[in-house]
C-alpha cells in the first residue's frame, strides 16, 4: 500500500513542464524568483520595502494548524549558491509527473470555482500561462533571462492540480482599459506516492534539506512575503505580479500584465503572488 505526500506551492514561482525523451517521462520544474535583498546587489528584493521581498520556506500544517516553520535563509548555504534542486522520490508509486485533468477540452476560468465539481476545481489549467492566449500570447523563451532564479526545483514524480483559487480578477494589459478575467490557481497543490520504505526529501544538489514524512500533515513549499509587518500596518490588495517581469525578464516587454482583486484582501493576497507557468515553453529552466 501507498503513502501520499501532499505539498502545496505558492509564491513567485514559474512552472515548466517538460518531457524527458530518453526516459519516456515528463517534469516538472519550478524556478523560484529571487526576491530577497542580497547586500552584493544580487537579487529583485527590495530591503526597504519588507512586502517585496519573498521569503522561501516550508510551513507544516496539522489538523488545519500551522506547527511549524522552516526558514531557509536559516543556516542553509545552499540558499542563493545552489541552483538545482530537487524533490527526490525513493520506492516512488509513480513513474511520471502528471497534471491533473489537463484534457485538450477548452477550459474556461470565468466559471466560478465555488459552483464547479472537484475535477474542475483542481483542474491545473488555473494557473496563469504567461504563454497562453488569455496573456502574452506568444513563446517568451527569448525575452526570458532564467539566470536570475534563486532555485530551479525538479519534480519528477507527483500529481499537479489546483489547490486554492483567486477571488475574480481584472486584468490590465499595458496602459489599456481594465477587463474581465475570471478566477486563477492561488496555491497549486502536489501529490506525492511512494511504496513502503520510501519516503521525500527536499535536496539541495546532495545535500539533504529537509524530509517529507507525515502523510497527515500538509506542507507548503513558500516563495511569500511574511504574512503580516512587523513595523507598519500591511497595505490592502498589494499586487506582487510585476516582480515576475523584474525578477524573471531579460527586458521587461511594453505590454506588461496587471490583476486586481477586487475583494482588496490583505497583503500579501494569495492571488496576486500565485504560479505561473510557461505553456509554449520547450527549454529547460
Amino acid at each position: 500500500m501507498s503513502t501520499t505526500i501532499k505539498i502545496v506551492f505558492r509564491g513567485l514561482m514559474v512552472l515548466n513542464y517538460q518531457r524527458d525523451q530518453a526516459a519516456s517521462r515528463n517534469y516538472m520544474e519550478m524556478g523560484f524568483l529571487d526576491a530577497l535583498p542580497h547586500a552584493n546587489g544580487h537579487g529583485r528584493g527590495d530591503h526597504t520595502s519588507h512586502s517585496m521581498v519573498h521569503i522561501p520556506r516550508i510551513l507544516t500544517m496539522k489538523g488545519g494548524i500551522l506547527t511549524s516553520v522552516i526558514d531557509l535563509r536559516l543556516d542553509r548555504p545552499e540558499l542563493g549558491t545552489v541552483r538545482n534542486w530537487e524533490l527526490s522520490v525513493t520506492n516512488s508509486a509513480q513513474n511520471n509527473t502528471t497534471l491533473r485533468n489537463n484534457s485538450v477540452a477548452q477550459f474556461d476560468r470565468t466559471v466560478d470555482p465555488a459552483t464547479a465539481n472537484q475535477a474542475t476545481r483542481e483542474d491545473f489549467r488555473w494557473i496563469i500561462d504567461f504563454e497562453a492566449r488569455d496573456m502574452h500570447d506568444r513563446r517568451l523563451t527569448p525575452e526570458i533571462g532564467t539566470r536570475k532564479l534563486l532555485l530551479v526545483l525538479l519534480v519528477r514524480n507527483g500529481d499537479f492540480f489546483t489547490k486554492f483559487h483567486s477571488p475574480e480578477l481584472t486584468q490590465r494589459k499595458g496602459t489599456g482599459t481594465p477587463t474581465p478575467f475570471g478566477y486563477v490557481a492561488a496555491a497549486t497543490g502536489c501529490d506525492i506516492s511512494f511504496n513502503a520504505g520510501g519516503n521525500v526529501r527536499l535536496m539541495a544538489g546532495s545535500t539533504e534539506v529537509f524530509v517529507f514524512n507525515d502523510p497527515d500533515a500538509i506542507y507548503e513549499i513558500s516563495n511569500a512575503p511574511p504574512d503580516v509587518l512587523p513595523d507598519a500596518p500591511t497595505p490592502l490588495g498589494q499586487s506582487h505580479f510585476h516582480m515576475y517581469y523584474d525578477g524573471l525578464f531579460i527586458k521587461p516587454p511594453a505590454d506588461q500584465i496587471s490583476f486586481i482583486a477586487d475583494d482588496l484582501a490583505p497583503g500579501p493576497d494569495p492571488a496576486l503572488c500565485g504560479l505561473t507557468s510557461l505553456g509554449q515553453r520547450e527549454d529547460p529552466l
